[in-house]
């Protein structure tokens, strides 16, 4: 693997979708605790820039494991589902909750929930990255396979 060049791409995107999504969850995780309303603008920024990168990185390592996420179907599609959901809900509440001139509780309250779907949004990724992984072995005997008679 190490001699073929085409695992640099591959381990590039992960490392960055990983990177966009350790910053992405520190950062709102910090600015709920703290809540400076002087860090707003960056940690907006930090958002936006982290969730285009999440976005790019994502679409790229979805192709790139489609095959893995086939063989373990039903399971895998219900995970990559629920994870693409729980992104565009969390890009929704951090952008409603971090958009306004003046940061009022409410908004505050969209950040903290984002910060908790992120980190249900995390522990999803790792379910369906072990899922992809690890296969379950089959176990019955499909409507269109031959049956061998056992005699």
């Amino acid at each position: 693997m190490i001699a073929d060049a085409n695992w640099l791409p591959v381990v590039f995107s992960r490392w960055v979708h990983v990177i966009s999504a350790c910053l992405l969850v520190g950062g709102t995780f910090f600015f709920a605790i703290a809540w400076r309303s002087e860090g707003r603008r960056a940690l907006q920024m930090l958002v936006r820039v982290t969730i285009v990168l999440l976005i790019a990185s994502g679409i790229y390592n979805l192709i790139l494991n489609r095959d893995g996420y086939h063989r373990t179907l039903p399971l895998s599609h219900g995970l990559l589902g629920s994870h693409v959901l729980l992104a565009l809900v969390i890009v929704g509440l951090l952008e409603a909750g971090l958009s306004a001139r003046r940061v009022e509780c409410g908004r505050r309250g969209l950040v903290r929930i984002g910060v908790v779907l992120l980190f249900v949004t995390v522990a999803v990724a790792s379910t369906l990255k072990y899922v992809r992984e690890h296969p379950a072995p089959p176990t019955a005997v499909s409507g269109n396979a031959v049956r061998l008679k056992v005699q």
